[in-house]
């Protein structure tokens, strides 16, 4: 039965032969393919659910009991997606710093690192920390600023076991050595990019841009974006992440986050032939979870923000030859909602009417390949 509560409060809106629908306050969207969009628009008409079976047995050729199953399942899946509450949002925790901690610390190393929108004031009383933390950042490194955005704080714990991750004065993390201290400092500043403005949305993405075009790599993890966004800025492409891209609300720019890739090993005999640098370069992390940090080349850290053109869906397969396929806007954001991108949460109608525009205005494809430099071209030669 269809509950009488599905369509209240429910935007919807065409992306092109898909329906993205959303519930106001919600903290996520939904996309219909075409067959989900009829079923949906044919009961917003008021047809009744063995009507639509009818319909969609005759035209994929299947008993109708059958059918009858299928569209009650969707309409299910429905009453229970767009009808829950919305998940209470993750928020960290955090505390204040002991007084006591604070008033006997001296900061024996100072950095100041600035990114395109927002500087941080990094201090620690650990020069093993510091080093550690400049091998991730040290190409960012700036004269020391009156007024920085954000302040950090890497402290020896209280009980001498440890390290605290002070941030604005509130301890956002608690790290057991140095080496986790400055793999959680690097986390937490690419956060504080995330986390400082009322984003559209922040994708999760590999991003480089090409003669001030933007181009968005969405993937979950281990699909190869980072490789990949790798490869074209050796190839000279601008730097924009490898995994976190801020976009801007109203105008739908990408913001540059550059900081540096994180190479996973698997992915670094792939790279060695661009980056002959990343054999020396330390390793973090444990057994098979290791990762190199590795600096973009500075000729590549450019613009402030840019304007999206491309969105491409990479596809590694060994042994495939390079193939970009077009695809439509609604799969580009269905690759998207996979990739597990931040919404804002809560959502409202004009936040999904915004993001469906925006989709909508990139040209988007799939990028199957093997081999980098090939795949390099492909994309080159898109361009």
């Amino acid at each position: 039965m269809v509950g009488q509560n599905l369509f209240h409060s429910v935007h919807q809106y065409d992306l092109d032969d898909h329906l993205v629908v959303s519930r106001e306050g919600a903290d996520r969207v939904q996309l219909l393919n075409p067959l989900a969009k009829y079923i949906w628009d044919s009961i917003r008409e008021g047809q009744k659910v063995e009507v639509i079976a009818a319909e969609v047995a005759r035209h994929f050729d299947i008993l109708q009991e059958q059918a009858l199953v299928d569209v009650n399942s969707v309409i299910a899946q429905w009453n229970h997606g767009l009808s829950a509450e919305p998940r209470p949002q993750q928020l960290r925790t955090s505390s204040s710093p002991p007084k006591a901690l604070y008033s006997r610390w001296q900061p024996e190393v100072k950095n100041h690192f600035g990114f395109p929108r927002f500087s941080v004031h990094v201090r620690y009383d650990s020069h093993e920390i510091a080093g550690l933390v400049a091998l991730m950042l040290g190409y960012l490194a700036v004269p020391s600023a009156e007024n920085p955005d954000h302040d950090m704080d890497i402290v020896a714990n209280d009980s001498g076991q440890g390290y605290l991750i002070i941030v604005d004065n509130r301890v956002v993390e608690t790290a057991t050595d140095p080496t986790n201290a400055a793999v959680m400092a690097f986390r937490e500043i690419a956060e504080l990019a995330c986390r400082r403005e009322d984003w559209l949305i922040i994708l999760h993405a590999g991003s480089v841009a090409w003669q001030g075009q933007g181009i968005i790599f969405p993937s979950s993890g281990g699909a190869g974006k980072t490789t990949l966004t790798a490869a074209l800025i050796r190839h000279g492409f601008d730097y924009i992440n490898d995994d976190v891209i801020p976009v801007e609300r109203g105008t739908g720019k990408l913001i540059p986050v550059p900081i540096s890739l994180c190479i996973k090993s698997g992915s670094w005999p792939l790279l060695q032939y661009f980056y002959p640098e990343l054999e020396n370069l330390r390793s973090f992390g444990r057994n098979n979870l290791r990762v190199k940090y590795l600096p973009p080349p500075a000729a590549t850290i450019g613009a402030r923000s840019y304007t999206p053109q491309y969105l491409i869906i990479p596809s590694r397969e060994d042994g495939a030859a390079p193939v970009l396929e077009n695809v439509s806007p609604a799969e580009g954001l269905r690759a998207i909602i996979e990739g597990e991108s931040l919404l804002p949460q809560p959502l409202t109608s004009a936040d999904v009417a915004e993001l469906t525009h925006w989709v909508g205005s990139l040209s988007c494809y799939r990028l199957t390949y093997d081999k980098l430099d090939p795949a390099v071209q492909t994309i080159l030669d898109l361009m």
